[in-house]
């Protein structure tokens, strides 16, 4: 059986981006329809994708400066060589049609969206296991975010703003707020998937005796955790480690409100893929990327590119209304110099930190902090730091920043907060009995 290819235009695509490199001015008739990842063709996606870098510096977005910006990134091979973009500028019959080129390129990306969307609903009409009015709702919402174009928002009325009492602000916990977009840095191995695991039970709950690790969340809601990192058998093993802790009531509520997806092996682009991931993320209070890297293509070390993908990400959590975190791993040098709790401390670009609106960090204890730390008056050493994450929020646009906070590293790898205190003085560190401890760090 023959595969079918996905509704696509090479030619209008070519039409566009050749009109733009022979007239100056013309992008900007077109910049409110098309974002790269309308376009089918991968050369196609990087060559628009530097024009609107250009765009954004005020600078022309011509033969040249388009090859050169290209060559600058290591994306010019990429998107075809010097000699296709030139050969652009040849296809064009007429260069007055952009917007006509333009209409095409976009009906085509939708409708490319559409049968991604379709697909995934379907999958989950199989399933059988959803309230049937949800999963309408569902579909119907996840239709509309992906067959609706562009359009610019409401306009804030100032004259009931003015008058009127302030809006009420939906936390999905304290500081990050529904509707935008968070990240959880750490380095490999610390626990971040463990920490985002418990995050998501506690809101897929919002009761207090399934918050774990302290957060507060409220109200409790559909969560979408997406892990590429790990295969079912390690997601299967912590869900069974953390039932221990959980009385069989927020088990039950956390097993109807939490969709954990193992995703390792699987191929789901939030550029390429956005009609699939609204379809399975319509509903949701809370979407858990894990980590970010294994969602997207694009150079993580290009400004530029990770922009568009927070804003990608943006966009899902404005048309669901659901606060969306991404995993991200620190820097190494960051991680061997103690520094895994700052802000730049993130590998990649400043823009995956700088354009989040809520930023967490998870740290080891290091040597310093177990000379001068003890728990419950007990020194902890350093044959005992490896059990103790260091927990901040280093960015909160909406609010005052919290209090850092200890977990302590039960069995089979459970964070609990432990409250620590300084040591007392003259007291030494390095008499603590031994605690034995199952595999290493990366194995928690």
């Amino acid at each position: 059986m023959m595969t079918r290819l996905l509704p696509h235009n090479l030619e209008a695509e070519q039409c566009v981006l050749g009109t733009i490199l022979l007239r100056e001015g013309t992008l900007v008739k077109v910049i409110e329809l098309l974002s790269p990842d309308d376009f089918y063709r991968d050369a196609h996606q990087e060559i628009y994708a530097a024009m609107l870098a250009l765009f954004e510096k005020n600078e022309p977005q011509d033969l040249i400066t388009t090859t050169n910006l290209l060559r600058e990134r290591n994306k010019l091979e990429r998107a075809g060589g010097p000699a296709y973009l030139a050969g652009l500028t040849d296809i064009v019959p007429f260069t007055s049609r952009i917007i006509h080129y333009a209409r095409i390129v976009q009906e085509k990306a939708i409708l490319r969206r559409l049968i991604r969307t379709t697909t995934e609903i379907t999958s989950r009409c199989y399933e059988g296991h959803e309230d049937i009015g949800k999963l309408v709702e569902d579909a119907r919402r996840a239709c509309d975010v992906v067959a609706s174009p562009a359009s610019l928002p409401e306009k804030v009325d100032l004259v009931a703003a003015f008058s009127g009492p302030p809006p009420e602000l939906d936390w999905v916990w304290p500081g990050f707020l529904a509707g935008t977009v968070g990240v959880l840095v750490a380095a490999g191995g610390t626990g971040k998937s463990y920490w985002a695991l418990q995050a998501a039970m506690a809101v897929a709950n919002g009761g207090k005796e399934s918050d774990l690790l302290g957060l507060a969340p409220s109200p409790a809601g559909r969560v979408i955790y997406l892990t590429a990192e790990d295969p079912e058998p390690v997601l299967v093993g912590r869900v069974q480690a953390l039932a221990q802790f959980l009385p069989a009531q927020a088990r039950d509520a956390i097993a109807e409100h939490l969709v954990l997806v193992p995703m390792a092996g699987h191929r789901l682009d939030v550029m390429a893929d956005k009609g699939r991931l609204a379809a399975l993320c319509a509903g949701a209070r809370l979407v858990i990327l894990d980590t970010i890297s294994r969602f997207h293509t694009l150079a993580e070390n290009d400004n530029g590119d990770m922009a568009r993908l927070v804003a990608e990400m943006e966009h899902l959590a404005t048309a669901t209304g659901a606060a969306v975190l991404y995993l991200h791993h620190v820097d190494k040098s960051s991680s061997r110099n103690g520094m895994a709790d700052q802000q730049q401390a993130a590998r990649g670009a400043s823009a995956l930190v700088d354009n989040a609106r809520w930023g967490g960090y998870l740290c080891r204890m290091s040597a310093a902090e177990s000379a001068r730390l003890a728990d419950a008056g007990r020194p902890i050493g350093p044959e005992r730091r490896g059990y103790y994450l260091r927990f901040g929020v280093s960015k909160q646009n909406y609010g005052i920043l919290p209090l850092e906070r200890w977990y302590e590293r039960q069995e089979g790898g459970v964070l609990l907060p432990v409250v620590l205190t300084p040591l007392a003085a003259g007291r030494s560190a390095s008499v603590v009995p031994l605690r034995n401890k199952t595999g290493g760090d990366d194995d928690w």
